[in-house]
């Protein structure tokens, strides 16, 4: 059953982000939601209203975890990036349309 949240959206080197607050004792619904289905609807709702369908990549990898997190952290004023890198939820959407960077591997990292 499709369910809508309220969430940041981080749009980082051409690339787009979810994250979150950390939180150490348990998943987040929406994570394991995002296992079972990748697939998901972006609700805009600033500047521009539209629902945009999207696809999410939960990012695992404690190397690339830290180097999108360390971004987020500065964005938000927070000093605990260890902490965010071991219990924040971390996602990449991937939107038909929107720019990415052609070297897929770290085009996040920032210059």
């Amino acid at each position: 059953q499709p369910r809508r949240i309220e969430i940041a959206l981080h749009s980082i080197d051409g690339r787009l982000y979810i994250s979150g607050m950390p939180r150490a004792d348990h998943t987040r619904a929406w994570i394991l939601n995002l296992e079972r289905d990748p697939r998901l609807t972006l609700s805009l709702k600033q500047t521009t209203h539209a629902d945009v369908p999207a696809t999410a990549r939960i990012i695992e990898d404690p190397v690339e975890r830290r180097e999108v997190l360390e971004l987020v952290a500065a964005r938000w004023r927070r000093t605990d990036v260890d902490v965010m890198v071991a219990h924040s939820p971390l996602i990449e959407l991937t939107v038909a349309g929107y720019p990415r960077q052609p070297d897929s591997d770290h085009a996040h990292r920032a210059a």
